[in-house]
């Protein structure tokens, strides 16, 4: 008989929206198609299916699990989701096997590789990500996906409406204001690049944490000395539901960071029909291509600069990256192949 419990729950033990929080929220629907699944939610993250708490999880993982399935799963993609699914199985007894997705870009700590050699399956964003993990417990390589039914072009665009005139005229940055993002990096690009093109503006759509502030300050100043601040904003974050009307708006992509795990803003901004320049850290230069965008070296300004104005110089160029970057989004990097490969780990381990 069917228990409460799904026999896969996912872990989202943290109360802040963050790249982690919309990977699992895009995920959960494409997941639920094949799978009896629930979450174990604090961010709110209104996925549709069903949350449980931490106590119910405790109280109900002694029960059978559903089907012929001889486990229940439990999926972390933080340290917090790993101490839950040791507790649960090493220390409650119960039937857990327990997968830890790892975009990560570093060497870990000793007390961070104890945790993943307790997880039963670990599963890399990239080639890149594998080299920092143990490789006995890597069952696959599954890159982060982008849903191509909420981030798509503009509607006009489709129609045969000129390019030159419905595009966005904002070079945007987004994600969290902070120095690993390389803000910085990319507002001395705009100070070195609006001045040469009156048409565009600049836009930083992110979050910018209380430790963050002067850092921003900082920027804000840096802006003013050079008379831009009306064509260089801090929007600040921005919620879901504008995100694909952010990047409309766009007529290019900079993703300037100094250190990223996968990255996922470069391929939103691809889907949404946009080309992009973006450093060479985490997945970015392994996937992003010279027909849909420049890479450049990280911590880099004038190379920054360079491919930026090279863009933003040539409407044709752009065009054709703008088509191919739909394209490439949607053969390369739809969603449902990343949930249909994490379903086949999943059925792996629940018999």
């Amino acid at each position: 008989m069917k228990t409460i419990l799904p026999n896969v729950i996912i872990a989202n033990l943290h109360k802040r929206h963050t790249g982690v929080s919309s990977t699992i929220k895009a995920l959960i629907p494409h997941h639920a198609k094949g799978m009896d699944l629930g979450i174990a939610d604090w961010g709110d993250l209104k996925t549709g299916c069903q949350s449980f708490s931490v106590w119910s999880l405790i109280v109900k993982g002694y029960s059978r699990p559903n089907g012929i399935a001889r486990y229940r799963i439990l999926h972390a993609r933080r340290a917090i989701d790993m101490v839950l699914g040791i507790f649960l199985r090493d220390l409650l007894h119960q039937r857990w096997k327990l997968v830890f997705t790892s975009a990560t870009n570093h060497h870990h700590s000793k007390m961070f590789l104890r945790l993943l050699g307790k997880m039963d399956v670990i599963i890399a964003t990239s080639s890149f990500t594998y080299n920092f993990l143990p490789k006995e417990q890597c069952a696959a390589e599954i890159g982060h996906g982008i849903d191509t039914t909420v981030y798509f072009p503009d509607p006009l665009l489709s129609e045969g409406t000129n390019q030159k005139d419905t595009e966005g005229n904002k070079i945007g940055c987004i994600g969290r204001v902070r120095y690993a993002k390389g803000v910085d990096l990319f507002v001395d690009t705009m100070l070195a690049v609006l001045p040469k093109f009156p048409e565009f503006s600049a836009t930083i759509a992110g979050l910018c944490k209380p430790k963050d502030e002067s850092y921003q300050t900082q920027l804000l100043a840096r802006i003013d000395k050079a008379d831009l601040s009306e064509r260089i904003i801090f929007s600040g974050e921005v919620d879901a539901d504008h995100m694909i009307d952010l990047y409309r708006s766009m007529v290019l992509c900079v993703a300037s960071s100094r250190s990223e795990g996968f990255g996922l803003v470069p391929f939103e901004a691809l889907a949404s029909g946009i080309p992009v320049v973006t450093t060479d850290t985490g997945a970015w230069p392994i996937l992003i291509g010279k027909d849909i965008g420049r890479v450049v070296p990280a911590d880099n300004v004038d190379k920054l600069s360079q491919a930026t104005s090279e863009i933003l110089s040539d409407v044709d160029l752009r065009k054709n990256m703008c088509q191919n970057a739909r394209m490439r989004a949607v053969k390369y990097f739809p969603i449902n192949r990343e949930a249909n490969g994490i379903n086949l780990v999943y059925t792996s381990l629940l018999t």
